[in-house]
């Protein structure tokens, strides 16, 4: 948005007072920026004259007054950009990751004025794009190297030696082939499906479900694997067009996420409800909840929620996105209820007719 703005024809129409509430109230950060150079005409350092709040709050704090090199050890590159910029009167886009400022930014510097060293900066925070870019990446590259072994002791090795060289760490093993076992199938299969939902090659078959019995099923698995108690509150419900196991998988990603997340011995419930055009299941738990902020985020990919130190549980974060997906491709939706310290409500619905 800021860059169309900068570049309109009609903008040295608006008035000083419009132009300052636009660029107050945008979502990119914005920054005026005073060149300053040596006696050969390099740039050497770039002084802070204004900002917008969402530069001051990206920034982590008001930067006015002070020159680059006072806060933070800069990379090279940006005082040679803004040096070109305030020089040519080019503008210039650059995305790149600031060092100091610890994230990934889509940045345009132009030219303030026809005479003096000021430039202007807009830019963007896209770690979180990038860090999903690599995360996609390194799984395009896992699943490949999967698919070209035989054993799962084989798969085991390789996977423990690319995620901890992935995550930084030092080891990441399976100690216990027999107790890994299933962990490692459902993390190949994960990887394999987050992988084909992005390229859209996830295949579905659709006959007609009954999906009490799916989750009676699904059920039987899961206790084997638990020290969890389960409630079972289950309506009489119509057969629905669904493919069975697309939708056993979200009811298994929804069984493993409560027990995952939830302490050992409590009581999981799953509920079923028919609402004449839909059925709704929904699988209840006394865990630690899930905070305001992440529950916005809980259906993205690779997300792990931090409140009560999840992140450190084991998982990638993409057993809830996957549900998501197999959802929507059913035209339902999964949703969430949660109370930190309560516990949460995972439900899916599902239309009686698939059209």
């Amino acid at each position: 948005m800021a860059v169309r703005l900068i570049t309109h024809p009609n903008l040295h129409g608006i008035s000083t007072e419009n132009y300052r509430l636009i660029f107050d109230n945008i979502d990119e950060g914005f920054y005026l920026l005073e060149v300053i150079f040596d006696e050969q005409g390099k740039a050497i350092d770039v002084r802070y004259l204004d900002a917008n709040p969402a530069a001051i709050r990206m920034s982590k704090g008001d930067r006015g007054g002070k020159t680059l090199r006072e806060v933070g050890n800069y990379e090279e590159y940006w005082y040679e950009l803004y040096g070109r910029v305030a020089r040519t009167g080019v503008g210039e886009r650059l995305e790149a990751f600031s060092g100091p400022a610890g994230m990934w930014v889509d940045t345009y510097t132009f030219k303030v004025g026809e005479e003096g060293n000021r430039v202007a900066l807009v830019f963007q925070d896209i770690t979180e794009r990038k860090r999903r870019e690599a995360n996609l990446a390194f799984l395009a590259d896992l699943a490949d190297e999967m698919s070209r072994l035989s054993s799962v002791d084989e798969i085991m090795k390789m996977t423990g030696a690319k995620i901890g060289s992935y995550l930084k760490v030092k080891c990441c093993l399976f100690v216990d082939v027999d107790d890994a076992h299933g962990e490692v199938i459902t993390l190949i299969n994960d990887l394999f499906d987050t992988t084909k939902i992005s390229e859209g090659q996830l295949k579905y078959q659709f006959t007609m479900v009954d999906i009490n019995e799916l989750i009676e099923e699904r059920l039987q698995e899961i206790r084997r694997t638990t020290s969890h108690q389960f409630e079972l509150r289950i309506e009489k419900l119509p057969m629905v067009t669904a493919d069975p196991e697309r939708i056993g998988q979200v009811i298994t990603n929804l069984l493993s996420n409560a027990i995952k997340y939830s302490p050992p011995g409590s009581m999981i419930g799953i509920i079923t409800e028919y609402n004449k055009d839909s059925i709704k299941v929904s699988v209840k738990d006394e865990g630690y909840g899930i905070s305001d902020a992440d529950q916005k985020r809980v259906f993205d990919r690779f997300f792990r929620g931090t409140a009560n130190n999840m992140d450190t549980f084991p998982g990638m974060g993409l057993g809830l996105y996957i549900a998501a997906q197999i959802m929507s491709r059913h035209g339902g939706e999964v949703s969430l209820e949660s109370k930190l310290g309560i516990g949460s409500v995972f439900s899916f619905t599902l239309p009686i007719n698939l059209s």
